[in-house]
């Protein structure tokens, strides 16, 4: 797929040999190219299916060496352990050379061959000891790398090769490697400098843990860290004993020079800490379980003698605590490994808890550094949950829970009162339930208002307030007494009763005045009697805005005490309006149908009858061939839209060719049904639209390639259409050449089409497939896709239309659609793009297939360089928006459900085609029938060896090769 130009190069014929070997046959024929092209270049090229670099005169210099050679060339090779700077030749002798820039010796013996490369190896060696010795001797840091000059004498070199250190104490050494004196910490078994208490030992045992880690010295770091888990071990046993007898006076003592044991003493931690030593039969009693942690799973409970039995909250060991505790122990050694994918890095957490960008930390000991990593996955669980809550409209209130999964992630949300979801639908349904309990809840007040109502209207306790201004219409409407007592007499505005306007006001008799408490506006009554005892009902006095000051004006407003029969009436009006629960035979106000009665059953039978007569006669009326469907459907358009007709000639005469001949182009062709479909659309539109085809008067159609990479469908399209060209791969059709299998030979790739229709892959988009790829991954779908927008960027069509499954419209878990990368492919490339979901059944055809049919128009025949991608894109969309409208409505206008059946397509019985296919299947029956009386056939009772198997034969061979 590259350039012959590309392949010519030196640098390509270096990258050849560094991949695949000085010996290997593509190396031999990039050389080869490479001489060829340089001497050829600009040259007429001969026929390559005349051999050209195979023919006579080809020069011995451009010769490829036989595989048999090359094989062997490379076996030699590698069982020598040649360089791949050396020279090696099989043919006619043996020959090695050495690089010119290392002797260029010539070596005609493999034995001696051999010997000299044992002594290199041996010397390279030697010289490579000689370097660890002196760098271990020195303590150099890691990556600094030792030289030697041409007399012996050693220097040190810098980790990028461009420092020179003549003397080892100039090379900069780690905080860490400043405290360790000569790397005598390596292998420490001696008590720590500056104590022997507990605090000591466990100083000294983490600054070696840390200087091992810091060497990459994990054998050691693996041995320190037994040592800390034994002297942990031994101070919890210590500190387990009880304390009722005497800590013993002496300490224990050091470790003797002829102790074994690398275990560093800490039974001085108990001491230290209160606790006093016991028998160690007293302390094992204590013991209860043991768990030992498996890589963050459930751990392995381990319990020894005498131990008591604990409960299973003790036991209890969840996988994060492990991980957790894993990755704590990975910290203390340096070994901590953490997926790139999952975690980035914040920055450096400075020494006022601030982060600071890892650049502009100054710091050189990795010891004092603290890295602050944030994990990816937690952000995305962020994002999804902020998703989550805007597309099921739930507030902050509500708790998301995101479980990621490789099959999509499981959304689970709670509301405040503990409830869980995982589908919106159950929200909207436990909305509506609520709404339902509060509407129950008021209906039942309203009852026992209505209630009341009547039984204070005849002890005459009612009254109602009627024309309140604006300011105080809160004030309107009914009351009723609702406690009566010595400390309280107080009535109450009927709100859900008699459904009266404005908030919930009570009337209270406040500082010898009846005061209307209506939130923050109150009017009151004055009071004719000085004692509360005497006060006047509020119904016989005005009212007042105010507290009853001086400045206090009178309400326009009427206070009327009601009667028995007026509260019945409001009553009895207001329960006429309730909304009830009624009965099926209320509703229907007696008009239902009963299937009893007379006449329905049979008005029911001429209905269905007549309907069957009216489809019988669609039926009989539908067109039933492509030709037909076509003239139909261009009648329909000249119907409907009178003005189309000039949009019609218009698109004929702006054609590609230039004089009204339509050129289609069809990618992933299948059978081809585009170029049947345009080409009967082009006759109806010749019958329908005369003067299409502009000046010239003509109008055609010209099927210019296919393209498909099955072979069998490749010899239907070659048996039933005439195209110019049958292409064998999508992805090359944006190239100025491709492989045609008409010709069996690259052809240019034809431009200037004005329909490019492409079906491009549905492997890994289909829901019947278990592994989906999306487009982006490069699967099947995106290559041939990938294919079909680099033919649209390179040739550019009038019109493109692409076609796949449903499911290329279905949203992922992060709310993308498959369908929008290919939109944004169109538009980058200058088209105003759409899409639609159409199904077959809806336009003549009697089939069910649903498919999404993807549209772009072309804005400009040549795009302009100097407008950038973000302003090419922006106006694709804005002329997407005016399109699609106009595109959605034609398509409305055109649907036609289908009248047909599927026996309708079907050819008759008497038709001589299906005759001729009778007598052969017959024949091919009496050829077995005879084959197997004579018994001929196969192992399988006479079966013809093509005829297909049943499912116990599939499974007894199956069983058989098992």
């Amino acid at each position: 797929g590259k350039a012959p130009a590309v392949v010519a190069l030196d640098r390509y014929l270096t990258v050849v040999v560094q991949e695949l070997g000085k010996d290997s046959a593509e190396a031999a024929a990039v050389a080869a190219f490479g001489e060829f092209w340089k001497e050829r270049q600009g040259t007429k090229m001969p026929d390559p299916n005349k051999g050209l670099l195979f023919g006579a005169q080809m020069p011995a210099r451009w010769r490829v060496q036989p595989l048999e050679q090359v094989t062997a060339t490379v076996k030699t090779r590698r069982a020598l352990g040649l360089p791949v700077s050396w020279g090696l030749e099989l043919e006619p002798s043996f020959r090695a050379t050495e690089p010119a820039d290392e002797g260029g010796r010539v070596f005609e013996d493999e034995a001696s061959l051999r010997e000299e490369l044992q002594k290199q190896l041996e010397a390279k060696l030697n010289e490579q000891r000689r370097k660890n010795a002196v760098a271990q001797e020195w303590n150099l840091p890691p990556r600094y790398e030792v030289e030697f000059e041409k007399d012996g004498t050693p220097y040190v070199m810098s980790p990028d090769g461009d420092i020179r250190y003549d003397n080892p104490e100039d090379v900069p050494r780690p905080v860490w490697m400043r405290d360790i004196e000569g790397g005598s910490a390596r292998r420490s078994t001696s008590r720590p400098v500056g104590g022997t208490g507990p605090a000591a030992v466990k100083a000294q045992l983490e600054r070696e843990l840390v200087a091992a880690a810091m060497r990459m010295d994990f054998k050691e770091v693996h041995r320190l860290q037994k040592v800390q888990a034994k002297a942990i071990e031994q101070a919890r046993k210590l500190a387990a004993r009880p304390a009722k007898q005497e800590v013993p006076s002496s300490e224990p003592a050091a470790n003797a020079p002829g102790d074994k044991s690398d275990d560093v003493p800490m039974a001085d931690a108990a001491a230290e800490e209160g606790a006093a030593p016991t028998d160690q039969a007293q302390a094992k009693s204590k013991i209860t379980c043991e768990a030992r942690c498996r890589a963050g799973k459930m751990p392995i409970m381990k319990k020894t003698d005498g131990a008591e039995s604990s409960t299973r909250l003790e036991r209890k060991y969840t996988k994060n605590v492990g991980l957790k505790a894993l990755q704590e122990q990975q910290i203390q050694t340096g070994e901590l490994m953490l997926k790139a994918h999952c975690w980035r890095v914040v920055g450096v957490r400075g020494a006022d808890a601030s982060i600071i960008p890892v650049s502009e930390c100054s710091e050189v000991d990795p010891t004092k550094v603290v890295l602050v990593l944030a994990q990816i996955a937690e952000e995305i669980i962020k994002a999804e949950q902020e998703r989550v809550r805007k597309q099921w409209g739930i507030d902050e209130s509500w708790q998301v829970l995101i479980r990621t999964r490789l099959t999509g992630n499981q959304v689970t949300v709670q509301d405040p009162k503990g409830r869980q979801f995982i589908k919106p639908s159950q929200i909207s349904t436990s909305a509506q339930l609520d709404s339902k309990k509060r509407r129950q809840a008021e209906d039942v007040k309203a009852q026992q208002e209505l209630l009341s109502l009547l039984k204070g209207a005849a002890e005459r306790g009612i009254f109602e307030v009627v024309g309140a201004d604006d300011a105080s219409k809160d004030i309107s409407g009914v009351y009723r007494l609702c406690s009566e007592s010595s400390a309280e007499v107080r009535y109450a505005k009927c709100c859900r009763a008699l459904a009266s306007m404005g908030g919930s006001v009570s009337v209270r008799l406040v500082d010898e005045r009846w005061r209307f408490i209506a939130g923050e506006a109150t009017a009151a009554a004055p009071v004719l009697a000085s004692s509360r005892s005497s006060a006047p009902p509020p119904f016989e006095g005005k009212l007042l805005e105010g507290a009853g000051e001086k400045g206090a004006k009178e309400l326009e407003c009427e206070v009327e005490m009601l009667r028995p029969e007026q509260v019945i009436s409001k009553v009895v009006n207001r329960s006429s309006v309730m909304t009830l629960k009624q009965c099926k035979l209320c509703t229907s106000d007696g008009k239902q149908d009963r299937p009893a009665q007379g006449g329905s059953r049979r008005a029911q039978r001429e209905a269905f009858e007549q309907r069957l007569r009216d489809l019988g006669a669609r039926r009989q009326d539908a067109p039933r061939t492509l030709a037909e469907m076509a003239r139909h459907m261009a009648k329909k358009l000249l119907d409907a839209r009178p003005s189309s007709a000039d949009a019609v000639r218009r698109f004929f005469s702006n054609a590609e060719c230039g004089h009204g001949t339509l050129r289609l182009g069809t990618l992933c062709s299948g059978t081809d049904s585009p170029t049947i479909a345009l080409k009967h659309l082009t006759a109806a539109v010749t019958e329908g639209f005369p003067g299409s085809g502009g000046d010239s008067g003509k109008i055609g159609f010209e099927h210019v390639f296919s393209c498909e990479f099955d072979e069998a469908k490749q010899g239907f399209l070659l048996s039933n259409f005439e195209m110019e060209h049958l292409f064998s791969d999508c992805t090359q059709m944006g190239r100025q050449r491709a492989w045609d299998v008409k010709s069996k030979s690259p052809q240019p790739v034809p431009g200037g089409m004005d329909f490019l229709v492409a079906g491009f892959s549905c492997k890994d988009l289909s829901f019947m497939n278990s592994y989906r790829k999306t487009l982006e991954e490069m699967g099947q779908s995106g290559r041939t896709l990938r294919g079909c927008l680099e033919y649209v960027e390179r040739y550019r069509p009038r019109v493109v239309l692409l076609e796949n499954v449903y499911a290329i419209d279905r949203a992922d878990q992060h709310g993308l659609k498959q369908v929008n990368i290919v939109m944004e492919g169109l538009r980058l490339r200058g088209y105003a793009a759409g899409y639609t979901l159409l199904n077959s059944c809806d336009y003549y055809l009697p089939q069910i297939r649903h498919r999404i049919w993807m549209w772009g128009f072309r804005m400009e025949k040549v795009l302009d360089p100097s407008e950038s991608v973000d302003d090419l894109r922006a106006r694709a969309f804005r002329m997407g928006q005016l399109l699609n409208p106009q595109v959605q409505e034609m398509l409305k206008l055109l649907e036609e459900p289908c009248a047909l059946h599927f026996d309708d397509l079907l050819l008759p019985d008497d038709d001589p085609r299906i005759a001729e296919e009778e007598r052969q299947l017959h024949a091919k029956a009496k050829r077995r029938q005879a084959k197997k009386e004579a018994g001929g056939g196969n192992e399988e009772g006479g079966r013809a060896s093509s005829a297909k198997l049943t499912w116990q034969q599939k499974y007894t061979m199956h069983r058989m090769k098992l």
